[in-house]
């Protein structure tokens, strides 16, 4: 807080007790310096702070931005970087310095999977927005650890297996490890039976279009393998065609049924068309 000390003392007086507090109040900071930073800038640095000169002492927003400035370090691949502050005070104000050990960038040294059979650790790597550290990595930012982009890789693997009829399948959080040079992560991944499309069916309320022509025209058809990307741009696809018939609120369910012993997927999509909607002109 704003306060050093408050301490409570209690008197006597004519009308009764009377308690006394005494606050000591936290010193103005008169300044911020920032040391040991040779390879980010001041200007980014200071972006992560929410102190300001003329402003009274808080520690918890010193700690607070303490950790945002080791944050940036740690996205800009310094994850050895060693962010401290100290306190030096006099005349009743404080000045504020972030002391900064920087060490050697480290970079992604691997990226190795666990339980992966169906596709090469390679085809699943050329998947990836983050990349092992290449000769060219000053051009690239290859190996450079982006948890952001980890994460969105993560999630691109997951899409590919369940486009790919691996409807169970599940990419694990990466295992990060690093030292003084290197990062290595490990994925685990647990791809599960893969499936088959099989009977693909629409139900519900009916439209012009015959349900048949409607069908055949389905991506979901055109799939050998259960594909999660198709049912998504068939429910579109469906949906456009009931808006076609001045249907605008019509709304396409996408059910899905595995059979396990038969390793299928059926699919049925079902139609609620709503209400016509009328355009006076």
């Amino acid at each position: 807080g704003y306060f050093r000390d408050v301490r409570a003392g209690v008197t006597d007086s004519p009308e009764g007790k009377v308690i006394i507090f005494t606050l000591q109040e936290m010193p103005m900071i008169r300044a911020i310096e920032i040391t040991g930073n040779d390879d980010i800038d001041r200007d980014d640095i200071e972006k992560e702070l929410s102190i300001e000169p003329k402003q009274l002492l808080n520690l918890d927003k010193v700690k607070s931005d303490t950790e945002n400035v080791r944050k940036l370090y740690k996205k800009e691949g310094y994850l050895n970087a060693e962010v401290t502050y100290k306190i030096e005070e006099s005349d009743k104000s404080a000045a504020v310095i972030f002391q900064i050990k920087e060490n050697r960038r480290v970079y992604i040294k691997t990226i190795s999977f666990e339980g992966n059979r169906a596709y090469t650790a390679d085809e699943l790597r050329d998947m990836m927005d983050v990349s092992e550290w290449g000769i060219f990595h000053f051009l690239t930012d290859s190996g450079l650890l982006d948890e952001e982009k980890l994460k969105q890789s993560i999630d691109k693997l997951t899409a590919f297996y369940h486009n790919n009829g691996y409807i169970n399948a599940r990419i694990a959080e990466p295992e990060i490890t690093y030292d003084q040079k290197w990062i290595y992560l490990k994925i685990a991944v647990t791809e599960g039976k893969q499936f088959k499309v099989g009977a693909v069916t629409i139900t519900g309320d009916s439209i012009t279009v015959d349900n048949s022509a409607l069908v055949e025209k389905l991506r979901i058809n055109k799939k050998d393998y259960f594909d999660r990307e198709s049912i998504i741009k068939d429910v579109d696809y469906l949906t456009e065609a009931c808006n076609n018939e001045g249907y605008a609120y019509a709304n396409v369910s996408p059910l899905t049924e595995p059979k396990e012993k038969e390793q299928k997927v059926d699919v049925t999509y079902n139609i609620d068309k709503g209400s016509l909607v009328y355009i006076n002109r």
